[in-house]
């Protein structure tokens, strides 16, 4: 019930985003999904955070602690925003300036595991891609799922 409402609450919001920006709303919501433990994360219910876009100077934000791929701690600032519309904006745009595409699941989460976004853990960057892009994939199709029983 917790995914449903998840995925209830921010498909209308997201389905005009990646219509607009030529994504899927199922990769937009997987994504969403993977990054705020399905709405779970006191970031996105109080900051509006749907993807961890990590800050600029004058960026509004907050500190986070992270973990990098061998275990490492650090602090990192990841940008807040007013609404959850204008974090999947965010979100959109970034993937549009590192070239994520793909007409099919496969394709997307392909495209979106090579890209800069999320540091997969793997002995090589080969492996660590794989991981990602799979984890990407099934999130896709679960979130797939979730939405043709919702519409149905």
């Amino acid at each position: 019930p917790h995914v449903s409402k998840f995925i209830a609450d921010n498909y209308d919001k997201v389905k005009k985003l990646a219509d607009k920006y030529g994504y899927s709303p199922e990769f937009v919501l997987s994504i969403m999904r993977i990054e705020t433990s399905n709405g779970k994360d006191s970031d996105y219910i109080n900051h509006n955070i749907g993807f961890n876009m990590q800050s600029k100077a004058g960026d509004k934000s907050i500190q986070q602690r992270d973990k990098d791929k061998h275990g490492n701690v650090y602090v990192a600032g990841y940008k807040t925003y007013n609404t959850i519309e204008e974090s999947i904006e965010d979100f959109l745009k970034w993937c549009k300036r590192h070239n994520v595409q793909g007409s099919t699941d496969e394709e997307l989460a392909y495209s979106f595991a090579q890209s800069p976004f999320a540091e997969g853990v793997g002995a090589t960057k080969e492996e660590a891609n794989n991981g990602l892009y799979q984890n990407y994939l099934n999130a896709i199709k679960d979130t797939r799922d979730y939405i043709s029983k919702m519409t149905s």
